[in-house]
């Protein structure tokens, strides 16, 4: 009984050590809209991991990702584009200002409300106070 109380107890922390290197995922809706705050497309529900950058979304292979058009992945640039998150606790859109360190589980908080996290890629505004920033 000995031995096989401690074969269960190393299978239970190896089974534990595995877990904690898999990434958390999450609930996530995706929507572009054009530069009149018309809505393109919307990606339907999808799981992403919460280590996922943000830059990942408006990057050329988004369209494999996420099952965006390809037409649509292909005009989306960093430069040309910003990527906002849901606020749900306050339905205010947020920018988010750095694509390339902001990853996905620090948006997570926006999601609070309703338990999916919401993102909105749009065109570039002119004005830079058109929306509040984070991050």
């Amino acid at each position: 009984q000995k031995a096989r109380g401690g074969g269960k107890a190393s299978r239970a922390s190896s089974r534990s050590s595995q877990a904690s290197r898999v990434p958390r995922v999450f609930p996530t809706v995706i929507i572009v809209r054009d530069d009149v705050g018309q809505e393109l497309w919307r990606s339907g529900e999808m799981l992403l991991g919460d280590n996922m950058r943000a830059a990942e979304l408006m990057s050329p292979d988004a369209s494999q990702r996420i099952n965006m058009p390809q037409d649509l992945a292909d005009s989306i640039q960093t430069d040309t584009h910003e990527l906002f998150v849901l606020d749900t606790s306050t339905g205010e859109l947020l920018q988010v200002a750095n694509l390339t360190n902001t990853r996905l589980q620090s948006l997570q908080r926006h999601a609070v409300a309703e338990g999916k996290l919401t993102l909105v890629i749009a065109k570039a505004e002119d004005s830079e106070d058109a929306f509040e920033t984070m991050g």
